[in-house]
């Protein structure tokens, strides 16, 4: 069922990113050829760029491939470093969930009112239920993280990069 997950998702994120690279090079290609830049390219790039984030929401953190600093990572040792990770783990699921609904209440508004794009006109509460339902799913990865890290298991746990 995971890769079930993570192959639509990322099916649907590289679509959307292929999308935005059209579109691009449609409108400047226009822009630049014909002197007739793509009608609402702005507009597409910006609801495509909506999906893409939230699309990828649930997979990085799934995978724990956050950007971080950790400048105080080496401090922690045993049982408080434990401790520092389950705390961040909650504090990212409270904000997350936060957001979520957040997001799903600003969907209802966009939807009551028929919020739509300047110049396409395309609806947005669609996009704003959207970006709510996979930070929702982020929030339930982010509850099995947590469960995983009061077990001391933590799967997702980052992994160093060259750059650490």
């Amino acid at each position: 069922m995971k890769a079930l997950i993570e192959r639509i998702f990322g099916v649907l994120i590289a679509l959307m990113l292929f999308a935005m690279m059209v579109v691009t090079f449609i409108d400047v290609l226009g822009r630049y050829t014909l002197n007739a830049p793509l009608p609402g390219a702005v507009e597409i790039n910006e609801l495509l760029l909506s999906v893409v984030v939230f699309g990828a929401f649930p997979l990085v953190t799934l995978h724990s491939e956050h950007v971080t600093i950790n400048l105080l990572e080496g401090f922690f040792k045993g049982f408080a470093n434990r401790l520092r990770r389950v705390f961040l783990v909650l504090l990212s699921c409270i904000v997350v969930a936060v957001m979520t609904w957040r997001l799903w209440e600003k969907a209802e508004v966009l939807a009551s009112y028929g919020d739509r794009t300047n110049y396409l006109r395309v609806p947005l509460a669609p996009f704003a239920f959207l970006m709510s339902g996979t930070s929702g799913l982020t929030t339930v990865v982010l509850i099995g993280l947590l469960i995983f890290e009061i077990r001391g298991l933590a799967p997702g746990r980052c992994q160093r990069n060259k750059l650490d």
